[in-house]
């Protein structure tokens, strides 16, 4: 009977003492999910914090959600005869993992090609949309100047720390402005060498877009493709 109860003891005093696996606490900031696919603001509050998530999926269609957070959760109530939404946020180092609890009501949110369940990451402060949009009206007006390497330096380094966390259409409006500013600048190999990963784009005719892309990305990709082909063409002229 003692060896039963000191085994029941040491169980319990074992339980007491191993730690709980808790997520992080989440910390004000701009986080961002990869390939463009959508950005996540946190501001703090006197009591707890305010999100806003704005997601982006095929063809256009897009999400936007925003509440209070507290205990890492959100709780958005849904339409009547709709279940509650529970949004979970899992929050480690260099992340907020989004989850929620699959009611019908957490569908409201978004356009039907569109979800905002994923990972936002922590990233360069170049990739927060104030300082990347300041960078890049910074480089519009190197160019226009003619100031072709500080145009060159200014927009190559937000390209370089942003890149998986563009869109495709970003990258591709990043690759062509880099690519007419090579050629100015007359470097031919670094020219050819940006735009190599996007070759196969740059390649496909007008049928082949519209018959891989949905209609409003390939919309979108038509025009950026013909400008890159015709500026691949300036470098390999050099």
């Amino acid at each position: 009977m003692k060896s039963a109860l000191l085994t029941i003891y040491l169980i319990t005093s074992l339980s007491f003492a191993l730690p709980t696996a808790q997520s992080a606490p989440i910390e004000a900031g701009e986080y961002l999910a990869k390939s463009g696919a959508g950005a996540l603001l946190i501001t703090a509050r006197k009591k707890g914090h305010y999100y806003k998530i704005n997601a982006y999926g095929g063809n256009g269609h897009s999400c936007f959600v925003e509440g209070s957070v507290e205990n890492n959760s959100s709780l958005q109530k849904g339409d009547a005869g709709d279940e509650d939404c529970l949004i979970t946020f899992n929050v480690t180092a260099d992340m907020i993992d989004i989850s929620h609890n699959q009611k019908s009501s957490c569908s409201n949110f978004c356009g039907a090609r569109a979800n905002f369940t994923q990972p936002y990451y922590k990233t360069n402060e170049l990739c927060r949309s104030k300082t990347k949009n300041k960078n890049l009206k910074l480089f519009k007006t190197y160019y226009t100047k003619k100031t072709y390497e500080l145009a060159e330096k200014t927009l190559r380094k937000v390209y370089d720390a942003c890149e998986s966390y563009l869109s495709i259409f970003e990258k591709m409006d990043m690759v062509n402005d880099l690519a007419v500013t090579y050629k100015n600048l007359k470097k031919k190999d670094a020219c050819l060498e940006l735009v190599k990963p996007f070759n196969e784009i740059a390649d496909m005719n007008e049928s082949d877009i519209k018959n891989g892309y949905p209609p409003g990305d390939a919309e979108n990709i038509l025009p950026i493709a013909k400008k890159l082909k015709f500026n691949r063409e300036l470098c390999r002229n050099l």
